[in-house]
């Protein structure tokens, strides 16, 4: 059910090639944890553990299979406390998914050089965001609140696993250049401005009643990046200028090329 469309498309603007319009659109649907790194997708409604201590500290197993495991009851419910926690899942759980879209303009500016600029956009929808379903409200907040003040107050927190009410949105403007190899040089640079905005990335919620109110940069979010690259083709080898009459020295020491990376944040 779920349809998820791409497009995009390139127009040359000037009869010489070298200046094109790039823009491009797609939906991708973002694959589902079926299990949130937790146990609650795993186990029934009701889940018991069994703890056994050895009569001779670890000589002897306190349970054998020929003697039968003792009796166990797996499907009876927990006695209910102010203690007792939960965990829901949304039976109908939305698939989250992720827009892109594209728009850039390339020229090559001579001597192997080819400039860009462009805009990318993205927005997040039913991303997943644990909060707690059983929070007071802030209206009943106050020196008298407590467990009574709850929705459900014969029982603890109840946490929403991965509910489907997460949204995000990311802007950017992208500038690139690069020089191809030319002689024994090649090099190229990027920059990018960005913004990113959610409510799904801090690590807890504040007010569940108010999802909208944890909306801020992205715990990710970074503004300002610069990377450059330069990579050096070593003359040494067949079609160079040291070694390049054949041989082992030629063959072992040539074609080898030396690259630096660094970047700015």
């Amino acid at each position: 059910k779920n349809f998820a469309p791409r497009a995009g498309f390139a127009y040359t603007l000037t009869g010489d090639g070298r200046t094109v319009v790039r823009g491009a659109y797609g939906l991708f649907y973002l694959a589902v944890n079926t299990t949130q790194g937790r146990t609650d997708f795993t186990t029934g409604p009701w889940s018991r553990s069994y703890s056994y201590t050895s009569l001779d500290n670890g000589v002897t197993f306190p349970v054998t299979l020929r003697n039968g495991l003792p009796p166990m009851s797996f499907n009876d419910p927990f006695t209910i406390s102010l203690l007792t926690g939960g965990s829901w899942i949304d039976r109908d759980h939305p698939t989250a998914y992720m827009q892109q879209w594209t728009f850039n303009l390339q020229r090559d500016i001579g001597a192997d050089t080819v400039l860009e600029a462009g805009y990318v956009g993205t927005k997040g929808t039913h991303l997943g965001l644990d909060y707690d379903l059983n929070q007071i409200h802030p209206s009943l907040l106050g020196p008298n609140s407590g467990q009574s003040s709850r929705p459900y107050p014969t029982v603890g927190g109840i946490t929403a696993i991965g509910a489907a009410v997460g949204n995000s949105t990311y802007h950017a403007l992208q500038v690139r250049f690069e020089r191809r190899m030319t002689g024994s040089f090649s090099y190229q640079g990027a920059y990018t401005y960005s913004k990113s905005i959610d409510n799904a990335s801090q690590a807890s919620v504040q007010n569940n009643y108010n999802l909208s109110a944890e909306r801020s940069l992205s715990t990710f979010d970074m503004k300002h990046n610069l990377a450059f690259g330069l990579t050096y083709q070593l003359p040494v080898g067949k079609g160079h200028s040291v070694l390049n009459h054949g041989g082992v020295a030629g063959a072992v020491l040539g074609g080898w090329k030396l690259g630096v990376i660094s970047s700015a944040r």
